[in-house]
């Protein structure tokens, strides 16, 4: 290796760190100066790449990891990381195709193939069963070992090690649905242990630092490693939050560390490994009928996500359409679960409700190109972009008080909303539900369904179109439900400090079984 390609080398890894560490515009200078140096460093412009995505530079993200693919055929991780900024931009289809790609040129990227999982969940064209199978097969690839020999003390009733582990111990979506089990579980009968694998931090990290008894850094560890790691501490249960997401440690628990596994809360869908022993679900989010796909033993909370937030929402204020004079319609989901599917129907309520509007505020940044094709698309449907509002990134207070200028939330499909619904409704906005036949179709449902409002909750295309535009003429109903339903999500058991108490006397029940049968 010559001079320029030890030092181009050296400002890529530098770059790296950078990236890992939250800091993207300096990461984007490291690798602009390792291109300088070597023009032909295919690593460095796909890392470059993901830099100006972190960035919501879309256009020069795609540029840099085709460049990348370019330079060095067959290139696995220029593929997938391509995928991700198409799906972005709305592009499931050429996403999919990049991650076979990536699989194709290496099929042992076991990150690559998780990636498909979570782009298959976008994708209106996959079953249950098929998403399942999936799950499985890439257990049967990637997690197919040794399990490791638990030591633990058998007592049914001692006081239980509970570790978590997630690489979103950070500002994520996926903190407030968990956080609730972190801040307010039991502290005479369990000790919580979190293993966070990232090496990035912000003030919610801090904090939670501070409710648990024990953090641990794991991103630098092996997943043999982690695994002495968990068994020296002793770990009872142990608590996948990630599931196929990104940061994702699952290979650690193919070796089964401890002695009872679960897969819950930070993203839902099951992990298709049989060492991860239970799955927490709901009844809406898994029917009876459909727990035999799953590779865990399904088991049924009050719902299957909870809520906690630290800052107080804003207030909210009154129905827009009354100030408007017309229905303003919204979503502040993640794009990338925007369907063709879905903007085929926004079109369809547009156009049949006159003069309304459609919000969209995305929690990242949508670029200019997929704001432009969207202004074409509904043009499509004859509706004018004057009717289309588009916001970017803003801090969570500010996205919160957006919904102050949203009538009806619109649920996309067949990926829908968690969080965002759970703080829409907080903000007095009711939201459409297509109930799609998969798992990460059915949260919304299943939130609508604990507090009673199951009238908003369709399950087809059709009805969704009729509905939203039937819902959008009752603004006596829409002024009650804005004043009510806050307090009818405060007052149910997703806000409830009853759901950890439910979630821990099931880890009893778990820890129980485990000492009879072993």
């Amino acid at each position: 290796m010559d001079r320029n390609e030890l030092l181009a080398e050296g400002y890529n890894n530098f770059g790296c760190q950078l990236q890992d560490c939250g800091y993207p515009t300096d990461a984007i200078a490291a690798f602009t100066r390792a291109i300088e140096v070597n023009p032909n460093y295919a690593e460095a412009y796909t890392n470059r790449g993901s830099g100006y995505y972190n960035k919501g530079r879309f256009t020069e993200a795609i540029a840099d990891h085709v460049h990348a693919i370019q330079l060095k055929k067959d290139f696995a991780i220029a593929y997938s990381n391509l995928s991700v900024v198409l799906a972005d931009q709305g592009k499931h289809e050429a996403a999919l195709n990049c991650l076979h790609k990536a699989i194709l040129s290496d099929p042992e990227f076991y990150v690559a193939h998780s990636n498909l999982i979570s782009q298959m969940d976008l994708s209106s064209k996959h079953s249950v069963a098929d998403l399942q199978a999936e799950r499985k097969k890439w257990a049967h690839k990637f997690a197919n070992v040794e399990q490791l020999k638990c030591l633990n003390d058998k007592t049914p009733n001692r006081k239980l090690k509970i570790g978590y582990v997630s690489a979103d111990f950070k500002q994520h979506s996926a903190v407030y649905v968990f956080s609730r089990m972190l801040r307010e579980y039991d502290r005479e009968n369990f000790e919580v242990y979190c293993y966070s694998n990232s090496r990035y931090e912000d003030e919610v990290t801090v904090e939670l630092k501070d409710c648990v008894d024990y953090w641990r850094t794991i991103a630098h560890l092996s997943d043999i490693d982690l695994c002495k790691c968990i068994q020296s501490d002793g770990i009872d249960i142990l608590i996948d939050l990630s599931g196929h997401s990104a940061g994702n440690r699952l290979l650690t628990f193919a070796y089964k560390p401890a002695p009872v596994q679960i897969t819950a809360w930070g993203y839902v869908g099951g992990t298709g490994l049989a060492q991860i022993d239970a799955f927490f679900a709901d009844s809406i989010i898994v029917p009876e009928d459909e727990k035999h796909l799953y590779a865990e033993e399904v088991i049924n909370l009050p719902c299957m996500v909870s809520g906690y937030n630290t800052e107080a929402f804003p207030d909210i204020g009154m129905l827009p359409a009354d100030k408007n004079k017309y229905i303003t319609f919204g979503s502040l989901n993640r794009f990338v679960k925007v369907s063709h599917e879905t903007l085929q129907a926004w079109g369809e309520i547009l156009s049949q409700v006159e003069n309304s509007r459609l919000y969209l505020k995305c929690p990242e940044v949508m670029d200019e190109e997929t704001q432009t094709s969207l202004i074409k698309f509904f043009e499509g449907y004859g509706v004018d972009k004057t009717r289309l509002i588009f916001k970017g990134r803003t801090s969570w207070f500010s996205h919160m008080e957006a919904y102050n200028d949203i009538d009806i939330c619109l649920d996309p499909f067949p990926h829908g909303g968690g969080v965002t619904t759970l703080e829409g409704m907080m903000m007095g906005c009711p939201v459409v539900s297509f109930k799609w036949p998969s798992i990460v179709g059915r949260l919304s449902a299943s939130i609508l369904s604990v507090i009673g409002l199951t009238d908003w909750i369709v399950e087809s295309t059709d009805d969704y179109v009729k509905l939203s535009v039937n819902k959008a003429t009752e603004l006596n109903g829409l002024r009650k439900l804005r004043k009510e339903i806050r307090g009818m999500l405060e007052n149910s058991i997703i806000y409830s400090h009853e759901y950890v108490r439910t979630v821990e006397s099931i880890y009893r029940h778990l820890w129980e079984k485990w000492c009879r049968n072993s």
